[in-house]
């Protein structure tokens, strides 16, 4: 997480550069691809890939729990030095730009790559099917086999509930780690980050805030 930090310090020590080799250099590139599509001003990529990165970043400093997501995207825009006039970071602060929120998902994407994230769905499915398996029809097993079945079907058992305890004290490590990240999303997006049902259902945060987008625009249209 440290490192996302480190790459919006080092866009933001030049806003003016094109900063492409270096986001390429440090995989960033795919993840503010698009923001390029929107505007030919250098700066104002940069300024809108940092304040991505400082907005939903848990190691961000940016991150203030008792505002809101506008009122924490303002104050990062304003450190900045963005100028709050150009419709793209009013865009930001208002989650209305699809290519904006294309990235936003993009970025989120990138810290689901931690081992506890695949490590605890992993867990929770091994839990889920053996604990919704039928037990088994013994009557044409053989006697002395019977024993050696059971002890097989206790010890699976045993060790899919070891495993879902296991799953939940990864989840409880995660929910501490990613306080910042938890407000930011479920400010903006209406679930927390690290939540048990976030980790174990949306296994794509691009995918995810398109379709609530889709959602809004639906609404807005009834």
């Amino acid at each position: 997480m440290k490192k996302h930090i480190e790459i919006a310090k080092k866009i933001s020590s030049d806003l003016e550069a094109d900063q492409r080799d270096f986001l390429k250099e440090h995989n960033y590139y795919r993840i503010f691809e698009k923001l390029y599509s929107l505007s030919t001003d250098t700066k104002i990529v940069n300024t809108l890939t940092c304040a991505i990165i400082y907005s939903y970043s848990n190691s961000s400093k940016w991150i203030d729990l008792k505002q809101d997501g506008k009122s924490i995207n303002k104050s990062i825009l304003d450190g900045l030095k963005a100028d709050l006039k150009k419709e793209l970071y009013a865009q930001f602060m208002e989650l209305s730009n699809e290519d904006i929120l294309d990235c936003v998902g993009a970025f989120l994407d990138t810290m689901k790559g931690d081992w506890k994230f695949c490590t605890i769905r992993k867990m929770i499915d091994f839990h889920s099917i053996t604990m919704n398996q039928k037990e088994p029809d013994l009557t044409n097993v053989d006697e002395e086999k019977k024993p050696k079945v059971r002890e097989n079907i206790s010890r699976t058992m045993k060790e899919a509930i070891s495993q879902r305890l296991s799953a939940d004290n990864l989840i409880s490590e995660i929910e501490t780690t990613y306080v910042g990240t938890n407000l930011r999303t479920a400010q903006d997006f209406g679930v927390e980050f690290s939540k048990q049902e976030t980790l174990y259902d949306i296994m794509s945060w691009r995918d995810f805030i398109r379709k609530i987008n889709d959602e809004k625009k639906k609404a807005a249209l009834s």
